[in-house]
């Protein structure tokens, strides 16, 4: 390749890094990592079976939130931390067979996101990442031993994200 065309395939390349970063634009799986923005959907298309969409994202605040695709695809989605350890994955939580993943991040480190179609198919879906007040975190409470008087008492910890339990 000449001077012209590794200067044109460079130039190529730097659009393509663009437009593929810029909301509402379809990302085109394995063409590397993209950076995803809280409340802002990303359109993916997966054109080759087997491919899969690759984010990361920075959350700004503590707290706990949703990752969430949406369309008539069957998508799979997990979640990993900044050196590849999985934390968390999804098939079907969402509506119609998408994923929904819900988890407590911490302000500042990064985390992963990769999505696919179920079974290698090809087509597009819309992927977001949303944060969930406090207040649509929810868990159950069981009892441990049945015929004993106890209360389970609860508080949400701002610092740490965590809820403080106290049996009594």
């Amino acid at each position: 390749m000449g001077k012209y065309g590794k200067r044109l395939s460079s130039l190529a390349l730097s659009i393509a890094l663009i437009l593929g970063s810029l909301p509402g634009i379809s990302v085109f799986a394995n063409g590397g990592m993209q950076e995803i923005f809280l409340d802002i959907p990303v359109d993916v298309t997966i054109e080759n079976a087997g491919d899969e969409s690759i984010f990361f994202f920075t959350p700004e605040d503590t707290g706990v939130y949703s990752f969430s695709s949406t369309g008539e695809a069957d998508t799979y989605g997990y979640i990993l931390d900044e050196h590849e350890n999985p934390l968390k994955t999804d098939d079907d939580s969402g509506d119609m067979g998408n994923f929904d993943i819900t988890l407590h991040m911490s302000e500042g480190q990064t985390y992963i996101l990769k999505s696919q179609l179920f079974n290698g198919a090809t087509g597009s879906y819309t992927v977001t990442v949303t944060q969930l007040p406090v207040s649509a975190v929810s868990f159950n409470v069981i009892s441990v031993i049945e015929g004993y008087n106890s209360s389970l008492s609860y508080e949400y910890n701002e610092l740490t994200g965590n809820f403080d339990l106290e049996w009594q």
